[in-house]
């Protein structure tokens, strides 16, 4: 629950992963569950105005909407 708990927190704050894929969650010492891979992540507020963005990101986990280069958002994640 944690974790969907710090991914609608950061997607409040307009930060999205766009790879959410179970290779990049980890477990660590304590049993917290970790979200990596965060060189994927994007700010909204760093796309200057553009809703959508490209990478190189994972296909089988990609939203259809970010396929077709349309507006993105938390489902986006939550798709993933």
């Amino acid at each position: 629950r944690h974790t969907v708990d710090a991914l609608d927190y950061a997607a409040h704050h307009g930060v999205f992963h766009f790879d959410l894929k179970p290779g990049n969650f980890v477990v660590n010492w304590d049993n917290v569950i970790l979200i990596c891979n965060i060189g994927l992540e994007q700010c909204r507020s760093c796309l200057h105005g553009k809703e959508t963005w490209h990478h190189d990101g994972t296909v089988e986990y990609a939203s259809p909407e970010h396929i077709r280069g349309e507006p993105l958002d938390m489902r986006s994640d939550m798709y993933s």
